[in-house]
């Protein structure tokens, strides 16, 4: 399954006036750095008790492709390269392939660095926040910037009551990317889902 990715999905937009200032400030630092590797940590929370933590390292070319590699507990691999992408879990040996529609690219890396505009999002500066809240999209995000302008944690919660953290560290800058970064080594034998198929 790829939910505990999905979730990270959000609206591409800007803001206006002021506020806007903080959310260009971390586009530009983003941009300055691409491409990027990142450490990541995931959480996920139900009635306030942690249910599971997963940890790995995602690598951000540019907007459209990103390789989000899990390492523990267990190997999975989701790779995005424009519309398109593929799904690998380990220890399941399956793969989901499909393609990301325009009105689902709402990635987090994707957020940052569009300058697409939608409406529901503020800033506040003092305490470094991006918070994205749409209730009839369902919709309700925290992101926190760190000293270096680069997002640091994201908080969402679920309509179902779940909650997810995720918390990114040790950037990597302007890192060297080789054709075999983007590419799967798969089992001979791995199943094939259609992921677009409801």
């Amino acid at each position: 399954m790829i939910k505990p990715l999905i979730i990270l999905l959000l609206f591409f937009f800007s803001v206006s006036g002021h506020e806007s200032s903080l959310l260009d400030e971390v586009r530009s630092t983003l941009n300055n750095i691409k491409p990027f590797k990142v450490s990541f940590v995931q959480q996920v929370y139900i009635d306030e008790e942690l249910e599971i933590e997963e940890s790995g390292t995602i690598l951000v070319k540019d907007i459209s492709h990103l390789k989000w590699i899990y390492l523990n507990p267990d190997l999975k691999i989701f790779l995005m390269q424009g519309n398109t992408y593929q799904f690998f879990d380990k220890e399941n040996n399956q793969l989901i392939i499909g393609k990301i529609v325009e009105e689902k690219q709402r990635w987090i890396w994707q957020l940052l660095f569009s300058e697409k505009i939608t409406d529901g999002v503020k800033c506040d500066r003092l305490s470094k926040r991006i918070i994205i809240k749409k209730e009839d999209e369902e919709l309700d995000f925290e992101v926190f910037i760190g000293n270096q302008m680069l997002p640091e944690k994201v908080v969402q919660y679920d309509t179902s009551g779940a909650k997810y953290i995720y918390y990114f560290n040790n950037y990597k800058k302007r890192v060297k990317i080789a054709q075999k970064d983007f590419q799967l080594e798969l089992p001979e034998d791995v199943e094939i889902i259609d992921g677009n198929l409801d």
